[in-house]
């Protein structure tokens, strides 16, 4: 059985649950040391290390909202981290992805994971996986792909838009 941090995430909004994420972190272990699944599926919200959030939303905001965002972005996506660096300490599969521009592939954290001997990036389009808007048309989203799955990094490494469609550009949130 796979505990995706996805749908952890969706826990940790206060609409949700009202769930702080320090409550969140200490189901997911709870969960994980019960379930201890073969594979984890990690993808942190990427709307704090996204370009497009950086030139669109942030000048338009409040320094002390900024800050405050970031700083729950950098909890969330370093827990996420700490999830993949388990999985491999314990000899388990784990998979994470985040758009391929986004700054959390720079974090000391992801550099940590990702430098694992058993790590490896796979790059591609998620449009030729079938992502569409939804008024459904395609939606390109270069994406990155991190696993210690080989089977996972060669299925989706060098996947790219083959261009036999027009996108709906991403506008982000």
């Amino acid at each position: 059985m796979t505990l995706t941090l996805k749908s952890c995430c969706a826990c940790y909004s206060p609409l949700y649950s009202g769930h702080c994420l320090s409550e969140v972190k200490q189901l997911v272990w709870t969960e994980i040391a019960r379930r201890r699944p073969r594979f984890i599926f990690t993808c942190a919200p990427c709307t704090w290390y996204s370009t497009l959030n950086t030139m669109w939303n942030i000048p338009h905001m409040e320094t002390i909202d900024i800050q405050r965002k970031k700083a729950e972005a950098d909890d969330l996506f370093d827990f996420s981290m700490e999830v993949c660096q388990h999985q491999i300490d314990v000899g388990r599969l784990f998979g994470h992805e985040h758009p391929r521009l986004a700054c959390s592939w720079d974090k000391a954290s992801c550099r940590r994971v990702s430098q694992a001997q058993s790590v490896g990036l796979a790059h591609f389009d998620q449009c030729m996986f079938g992502l569409k808007s939804p008024m459904g048309f395609p939606m390109k989203k270069s994406t990155t792909l991190m696993s210690n799955s080989n089977i996972m990094i060669a299925d989706f490494n060098g996947v790219i838009c083959d261009h036999s469609h027009t996108h709906l550009q991403i506008q982000g949130t």
